[in-house]
């Protein structure tokens, strides 16, 4: 983003503690925050118990372009998601 923190706290009205909670969140799962890791774990299970998308997205509170990304990564990967592969 090319800001500093600085400029970043104030125009995002956060604290320096949140922006690096942020930033460890992004940094630990390879640019996801952790509610996005989350989730996508919980599609994961729900897709190996053999669930339909449609039960998927109602399940998961997600959408059907999230559950193809998904399923995309987990087969780009090997079965496994981005921050799992190092």
């Amino acid at each position: 983003m090319g800001k500093t923190d600085q400029v970043i706290v104030y125009i995002a009205t956060t604290s320096y503690v949140e922006l690096k909670d942020i930033r460890n969140q992004l940094n630990v799962h390879q640019g996801y925050f952790e509610f996005e890791a989350s989730r996508y774990e919980l599609i994961w299970t729900l897709l190996k118990e053999g669930r339909t998308d449609e039960e998927i997205v109602i399940k998961a509170h997600s959408s059907f372009y999230e559950l193809e990304q998904v399923k995309k990564q987990l087969k780009q990967y090997n079965g496994k998601f981005k921050w799992e592969v190092q």
